[in-house]
C-alpha cells in the first residue's frame, strides 16, 4: 500500500469512522475540541466540527440514520450530531 492522498487535521486523531451512503469520513481528536468532517470521493476537508470541549477522542456513526456519536471527555457526555445534507 501507499499513500495517496494527506488530508490536515488539527490535533491527533484517535479514531475515524467512515458513513458509506454520504462517502463522509469523522475524524475525532482529543486536543483539538472537536472532529474533522472529510468527504471520501474528493478527497477533502468539508468542515471541522466544534464540540467546545477536549478529548473528543472516540466516535462512531449510525449507516442507517447518519447520526453521529461522539464522546465528549471533557463534558463527560456523547453528543449525537446530525448532518445536514442536501
Amino acid at each position: 500500500m501507499h499513500v495517496i492522498n494527506q488530508l490536515p487535521a488539527r490535533a491527533g486523531v484517535d479514531q475515524i469512522a467512515y458513513d458509506p451512503t454520504y462517502h463522509f469520513v469523522y475524524a475525532f481528536e482529543s486536543d483539538a475540541k472537536g472532529f474533522n468532517v472529510y468527504n471520501a470521493q474528493t478527497m477533502k476537508p468539508v468542515t471541522f466540527v466544534s464540540t467546545g470541549y477536549g478529548k473528543t477522542h472516540t466516535g462512531a456513526v449510525d449507516p442507517s440514520n447518519h447520526k453521529i456519536f461522539v464522546y465528549v471527555g471533557e463534558a463527560h457526555a456523547v453528543y449525537v450530531y446530525q448532518p445536514v445534507h442536501g
